[in-house]
């Protein structure tokens, strides 16, 4: 999970590093950040047995309770601030 900036865009994707492509992509509105869309984006894909990595803004309980509801393996940066 990456969340980038395009045009004044922000953009939640998913993508498969071995390929070099993106499962997915959901735009974030103005008033929120990338983590809201993390859960829709990922929720179409059949993640079990898989593995998600995201950065340090979607270490968040209810990004790691829903990994697990979809028996999938996960890394999650986290950082102390």
């Amino acid at each position: 999970m990456d969340g980038k900036s395009l045009r004044s865009t922000r953009h939640a994707s998913s993508d498969a590093q071995q390929v070099g492509a993106v499962l997915g992509q959901a735009k974030a509105d103005g008033k929120t950040n990338e983590v809201t869309q993390s859960a829709p984006l990922l929720e179409p894909l059949n993640l079990a047995r898989g593995l998600v990595t995201a950065d340090a803004m979607h270490t968040l309980g209810d990004n790691a309770e829903f990994l697990i509801s979809q028996k999938t393996a996960f890394i999650l940066i986290v950082k102390k601030n």
